[in-house]
């Protein structure tokens, strides 16, 4: 965001159940309290066979926007997905919870937009997407050229 300074890591284990699966851990901080963290498990043999896969992620994400527009967003969920990569395929869900929160007052007023965003809300999606045969990706919203 702008000129905001961050940093990055990702600690990997590969196989660490002997199911060749991946569990993966991701997180970035910054300086205009910004961040997020994320924990995956991955099976690549997911119901018995070798081409589906099945992720699993935990997942909360802190963005700060006080400087520009004075409002944070928080998110927290979780997501399950089944990935077909010979397909090009994946379906999934997500649960998450959202809070905006604004700085109100006589320097800091959010807009009217925000205001009506402010406060806790439960987000639920079902998502899904195809990779053509030349593997350009499109979603559910519709094809992207």
């Amino acid at each position: 965001q702008g000129n905001e300074v961050s940093a990055e890591g990702t600690v990997s284990l590969v196989n660490p159940l002997g199911q060749a699966e991946q569990v993966q851990l991701e997180a970035s901080a910054g300086s205009q309290r910004s961040g997020t963290f994320s924990l995956a498990y991955q099976l690549p043999r997911f119901a018995g066979t070798d081409n589906s896969a099945l992720e699993l992620r935990a997942f909360q994400s802190l963005q700060s926007h006080q400087r520009h527009a004075s409002f944070s967003e928080m998110q927290r969920g979780v997501s399950a997905a089944v990935h077909t990569p010979a397909a090009g395929t994946s379906v999934g869900y997500e649960l998450s919870w959202r809070e905006v929160s604004g700085a109100t007052g006589k320097d800091h007023a959010c807009s009217n937009a925000v205001r009506e965003q402010l406060g806790n809300r439960l987000k639920s999606a079902v998502f899904a997407s195809a990779a053509t045969p030349d593997r350009r990706a499109f979603d559910s919203m519709g094809v992207r050229p």
